[in-house]
């Protein structure tokens, strides 16, 4: 699953691309986790915090910019932002 979800966010991360909101030879090591609070989700990314700085938006713009670009998957039941992570 953690593979499947890395895709995902590869994609969406292609799309930040040809939308503009990040260089097109930027590349980044996405990386997903298992939460350590369940109540918080299955797993988590540090993506949006990753995006930052290339990106000149906060983590929480990032994270929604995220949602609205992820490619749908009969996988993923939700994604919700919580706190400054990404779930």
């Amino acid at each position: 699953m953690k593979s499947h979800i890395e895709s995902l966010l590869e994609q969406t991360l292609e799309s930040f691309k040809q939308q503009g909101i990040v260089p097109a030879d930027f590349q980044a090591r996405i990386q997903v986790d298992r939460t350590k609070d369940k109540s918080h989700g299955d797993l988590a990314t540090n993506l949006a915090m990753m995006l930052t700085k290339i990106a000149k938006k906060n983590p929480r713009e990032l994270a929604q910019l995220i949602i609205d670009n992820l490619p749908a998957s009969s996988h993923v039941a939700k994604v919700e932002i919580a706190g400054l992570r990404f779930y």
